[in-house]
């Protein structure tokens, strides 16, 4: 019984993770200028970077939410989604160190702020939950 519960919460993970992955990366990738200042804002990387790290960021975003849907790769999209979540909670919470009030970036422009930023980091937390517990899973190649 337990087995087929964990089966549906895999798959949900899946869906959930891949989907929101996919969902953040379409309006980056659509408006790179736009996502340019977003991360320009954040005060984090060299200008000469920025354009570069604009580009590849929503595409591996996007790479990250098909492989949740459309691969047999779950560890594979779960470790690069821990990645960048703890990469983004990095970059928010330095923004929040540093009293900040900018849109965070993650699902296109919203009007920013302090709150949204906190909003932002408990959402990534929560994030980590799934993703973790996919690498770690027993029905998962590490363990075999």
């Amino acid at each position: 019984m337990w087995s087929a519960v964990l089966v549906w919460l895999e798959r949900l993970c899946r869906v959930g993770l891949g989907s929101m992955f996919v969902y953040s990366a379409w309006d980056k990738i659509a408006d790179p200028g736009l996502f340019a200042t977003v991360v320009m804002r954040y005060e984090l990387l060299p200008e000469v970077a920025v354009g570069m790290f604009s580009l590849t960021l929503p595409m591996l975003e996007m790479l990250v939410g098909l492989l949740f849907l459309c691969t047999k790769w779950l560890r594979e999209a779960a470790l690069l989604a821990t990645g960048m979540l703890l990469m983004f909670l990095g970059a928010l919470t330095i923004a929040i160190a540093r009293g900040l009030e900018i849109d965070c970036g993650c699902f296109g422009i919203s009007g920013g702020g302090r709150a949204e930023l906190v909003q932002a980091v408990i959402r990534d937390l929560v994030l980590l939950m799934p993703t973790v517990w996919l690498i770690f899973r027993r029905e998962n190649w590490l363990w075999k």
